[in-house]
């Protein structure tokens, strides 16, 4: 597991690295700062060179934190992996990344459960500020 972690930073870097790049605004599925919740959720520590590297590669603010969906959004009512305790402890990995951002010093903006139009509506209105 460890060195599955390590990959990961490896790459939450040169994604980090591609980012910079861009002529646009870029949004990442994970960030280097989501590693510590991810381990901590299996128990675990992430890799020695993270406090170093989150501390080197800041993400511009805010940063954006989609709520989950509600169960009732999926058809039936039953989240697609139809695991009721897997929905929970998503739901507790959430708030750990939150806190994870806000303990870093970065403003963490939530975008409630609502369409895809509006979702992208709210952080537009963030971006062109």
């Amino acid at each position: 597991m460890r060195t599955f972690a390590d990959e990961c930073l490896k790459v939450m870097v040169g994604q980090y690295g591609q980012a910079l790049n861009a002529s646009s605004p870029v949004i990442l599925n994970r960030g280097v700062p989501d590693l510590d919740p991810w381990m901590y959720g299996k128990g675990l520590f992430p890799p020695a060179a993270y406090p170093e590297t989150v501390a080197r590669y800041r993400y511009a603010e805010p940063i954006f934190l989609l709520e989950q969906l509600p169960m009732s959004a999926f058809p039936g009512g039953k989240w697609p992996r139809e695991i009721p305790s897997w929905y929970s402890r998503q739901q507790q990995r959430q708030k750990q990344y939150r806190d994870c951002y806000s303990k870093l010093g970065y403003k963490v903006v939530s975008v409630p459960p609502v369409s895809v139009e509006a979702r992208c509506h709210l952080i537009e209105s963030y971006v062109l500020r």
